[in-house]
């Protein structure tokens, strides 16, 4: 079986290819590989910035293989380091973080799975941030990473 991820250093460029045919699904071995890819990334001091893309011209990445699902493999397995596909650890409440880290960095991150269905508003809300502007009408303390020194954090349960 052929490496699902070709990787290449280009200066302080890593670039990530997913290379499973035809539509780039992520099962465990290639979020295994994606998660040391991003260990390699994040320990290089050399590396400035990590592009990830898909192989072929169809799409980047269909997400969760689902024929590995059907197989056995499951949302509780070992998928390496920073979990599925090396980007979404998961937090402990299985909440995304959503804040102003430093003055002037805004984390938007762990929206993944049905981050989708939350784009627009978290796109609006990070406009609204760094425009100076308060979220109209929505809290998002919630979801500081301040949580987590907290042991009695709202946690998600809805299908976990």
């Amino acid at each position: 079986m052929s490496d699902p991820l070709k990787v290449a250093r280009r200066g302080p460029v890593f670039e990530m290819v997913l290379d499973r045919p035809k539509v780039n699904a992520i099962d465990r071995v290639t979020s295994v590989r994606m998660g040391e890819a991003f260990c390699d990334f994040k320990e290089d001091p050399d590396l400035w910035v990590a592009i990830v893309t898909g192989a072929g011209d169809r799409i980047f990445s269909a997400g969760w293989d689902l024929a590995s699902a059907t197989e056995g493999e499951h949302e509780r397995m070992d998928y390496g380091p920073g979990g599925f596909a090396g980007l979404y650890p998961g937090t402990f409440d299985y909440l995304p973080v959503l804040e102003e880290s430093l003055p002037e960095l805004i984390t938007a991150a762990g929206f993944s799975g049905t981050g989708l269905m939350h784009a627009p508003a978290i796109g609006e809300i990070v406009a609204d941030m760094v425009s100076g502007r308060t979220p109209d009408g929505i809290d998002i303390s919630s979801l500081g990473s301040g949580r987590f020194s907290k042991p009695s954090s709202v946690a998600e349960t809805s299908g976990f």
